[in-house]
């Protein structure tokens, strides 16, 4: 598994429910104006569903509501996992477009790949383009080694696998 992968699940996820928001704005549009027109017992049911669907349309797209729950939860499992039970691991989210993935090792003895820390920033930058949502992904990575007191940085790849990063 690699990061790009669940950031292109975000970005379809995003782009389904725009297109699906602007398909259902559209029919609302019309409805109301054949409303207006001829107004019947049928159109007025028609727009109160279209209406529903509007307003239950995270319900369809959870992926696209939350980045973190798309994104940064399952890296942060996956991580997780592969660590072990040795490692103390919180996912904290600071703000909208950012989230701190934290390990820190908590016995000497059964650090994994000499790494005694970990710490992955994951900023998640949108664009949008004419209404079609666009999103980057940086992802800023420290790792304390046990020979060392202070902390590496380096650029992950997104699309490298994430075990090369426990390799690095």
């Amino acid at each position: 598994m690699n990061i790009s992968s669940l950031l292109s699940a975000y970005q379809q996820s995003l782009a389904a429910r725009a297109a699906e928001a602007h398909e259902l704005e559209g029919k609302v549009a019309r409805l109301n104006a054949n409303l207006s027109a001829n107004p019947s017992d049928r159109m007025v049911s028609r727009l109160g569903l279209i209406k529903h669907r509007q307003a239950t349309i995270n319900s369809r797209h959870r992926a696209a509501v939350c980045w973190v729950a798309t994104v940064a939860t399952p890296l942060f499992h996956v991580l997780s996992k592969h660590l072990g039970n040795s490692y103390r691991a919180n996912l904290v989210q600071i703000s909208e477009s950012l989230v701190s993935l934290r390990f820190a090792c908590t016995s000497q003895d059964r650090v994994k790949n000499g790494i005694k820390g970990l710490n992955l920033r994951l900023y998640l930058k949108a664009n949008s383009n004419a209404g079609v949502p666009d999103v980057a992904l940086e992802v800023e990575t420290e790792i304390v080694r046990v020979d060392q007191d202070t902390p590496v940085r380096f650029n992950f790849g997104l699309d490298r696998p994430v075990q090369q990063l426990l390799e690095a």
